[in-house]
């Protein structure tokens, strides 16, 4: 899953772009990467946009495995997560993470959608209600 991630501080959000087959071990590396950098905090409102990953080897015990390296990045809680993605097999099996993260990984605020713009107005609107 390689990855490239691109921050924009006007609007304090980063994208993460991935190409490739998803798997948890790639996703364990970009997560620690985002949160060691020094240009944003390890907690930024986050788009990752998977419109050239492959889900399709993705099954879901490496589902669950993916939401278990997610919870073990304690300092991204409180964060605002898009996943954008084009197909209808991503689509599913991002949904499926999205349910199984939820109760699980704490102060969980994802959204999966197909248009970049609408995760760049989620973002943007949810804002509002995080607590100062």
């Amino acid at each position: 899953m390689p990855f490239t991630a691109t921050y924009d501080p006007a609007l304090r959000i980063l994208c993460v772009t991935v190409e490739g087959a998803v798997s948890p071990d790639t996703l364990d590396a970009a997560l620690a990467t985002i949160t060691s950098a020094k240009e944003y905090p390890p907690n930024v409102d986050t788009i990752w946009v998977f419109r050239d990953a492959n889900f399709a080897v993705v099954h879901a015990e490496e589902m669950r495995n993916m939401r278990d390296v997610r919870k073990r990045y304690s300092n991204r809680e409180g964060s605002f997560t898009a996943l954008v993605v084009t197909d209808d097999v991503a689509f599913g099996m991002s949904r499926m993470f999205q349910a199984l993260s939820d109760g699980v990984v704490t102060a969980q605020h994802l959204l999966v959608t197909r248009s970049l713009a609408d995760a760049r107005q989620w973002i943007a609107e949810s804002r509002a209600s995080r607590a100062p």
